[in-house]
């Protein structure tokens, strides 16, 4: 794994580590950073910091987990196409499927690929070069509950962090004496975001333009905020009407529905809340790990 910052890509693939930490199978369990790494408070492997070792004795795996860059930063050339050990790639970006990207040409290579969403999978499949079985498991969070019972003292909150143009242009329309609108802006460590979505009436996600998974939205469900998502292919979790509000992703469009929810009636904000309290125990993290460790049974059982 290689994570410096902030990032939800990074804590996915640390909640898959977590999940195997759980079961059986933990005492069999390594984890690779390497030595340059910045074990900062916002770095989300921090809390792992002492299990961390900066070499990889290949002789003695039999499964390695990777994800994003990991084909060219960790798996020895020497055992691309033939690697004497089993490989599970976890996919959570649509960027890494497209033939203009670096990763594409490692579709070829044999592997156990795990998608976050199932238009991720879809794309996946639909490349027609991919080596090995595709499955998918949605990304899932854990319990937030007991961040959602302070003061709301921010009726708008932006995500804005991916799009900095549009989340400045929604914010310059929100703009009204008595009406609070912040921004966020960069990443923040994961304590200060979730406390920061948990202060908010209403969010505003903005994605980027394609997400395989986008967990922001649904953590803004988790905390009771009323939340605004554009569909960004692989949220499908975010139904408008159901669990949140899905916008075109334009800026006229972002910064009505903010006003939408600012003055829409409180049964229809209970009910979407409602809705959005059943989409995230359907994400929740048990789930994400009891079916990654039935597959993972069946990875090393099979040898294949």
């Amino acid at each position: 794994m290689r994570c410096d910052a902030p990032g939800g890509g990074a804590l996915k693939v640390r909640h898959y580590f977590e999940h195997m930490l759980a079961s059986e199978l933990a005492e069999r369990v390594s984890l690779y950073m390497p030595p340059d790494t910045k074990w900062s408070e916002d770095n989300p492997w921090s809390r792992h910091r002492d299990r961390a070792s900066q070499t990889i004795e290949w002789q003695g795996v039999a499964v390695a987990f990777i994800s994003g860059w990991g084909w060219d930063r960790f798996i020895p050339k020497r055992f691309h196409e033939t690697p004497p050990f089993r490989v599970v790639y976890l996919l959570q970006s649509f960027d890494r499927i497209h033939p203009a990207d670096s990763q594409f040409r490692y579709l070829s290579c044999p592997a156990t690929r795990i998608c976050v969403s199932a238009p991720l999978a879809d794309a996946l499949r639909r490349t027609n070069v991919v080596n090995g079985p595709i499955y998918t498991i949605p990304a899932c969070i854990e319990s937030l509950g007991s961040l959602s019972t302070g003061a709301r003292d921010i009726d708008v909150l932006i995500v804005g962090y991916k799009r900095l143009d549009v989340a400045r242009s929604v914010a310059a329309l929100l703009d009204a004496p008595g009406f609070r609108v912040e921004l966020v802006m960069e990443t923040l460590g994961r304590a200060a975001f979730l406390r920061k979505l948990a202060r908010a009436r209403t969010v505003i996600c903005l994605p980027a333009k394609e997400e395989g998974f986008y967990l922001p939205a649904l953590e803004a469900m988790a905390v009771g905020a009323l939340t605004v998502c554009p569909d960004v292919r692989g949220n499908n979790h975010c139904v408008d009407g159901l669990n949140c509000l899905k916008p075109p992703y334009r800026v006229e469009a972002l910064a009505d529905a903010a006003r939408e929810a600012a003055t829409m009636p409180e049964a229809r904000i209970a009910a979407i809340r409602q809705g959005a309290r059943a989409t995230v125990a359907e994400h929740d993290l048990a789930r994400e790990r009891s079916t990654f460790l039935a597959l993972l049974r069946e990875i090393l059982d099979s040898g294949g």
